[in-house]
């Protein structure tokens, strides 16, 4: 909604911007991104010990979901000979 209001340029100006030593966009990409992921971390391992993970029959389906999301892009890459330099897997994972 920002985007087509009076406020857009300032919205899309906003990514370049400097906040300290780093531009927006890289705290987005890095710093935001790093927290997440450890939040994540930290949720899984408490799951895992305390949690409805703590038992291994608990822990395989989603071991097993996890390894299915990831078989179908591998086995399009294998099929295919794309390489990551040429950013094969964005085309077979769309």
């Amino acid at each position: 909604m920002v985007a087509n209001s009076p406020l857009a340029p300032a919205y899309f100006d906003a990514p370049g911007s400097y906040l300290g030593p780093l531009s927006v966009l890289h705290w987005i990409n890095d710093a935001l991104m790093a927290v997440f992921f450890l939040l994540v971390g930290l949720e899984i391992k408490r799951e895992m010990l305390d949690g409805q993970l703590s038992t291994w029959p608990r822990r395989a389906l989603p071991g097993i979901a996890a390894a299915g999301g990831i078989e179908p892009l591998q086995v399009c890459r294998r099929l295919f000979g794309v390489s990551h330099a040429a950013s094969g897997l964005a085309s077979c994972a769309a």
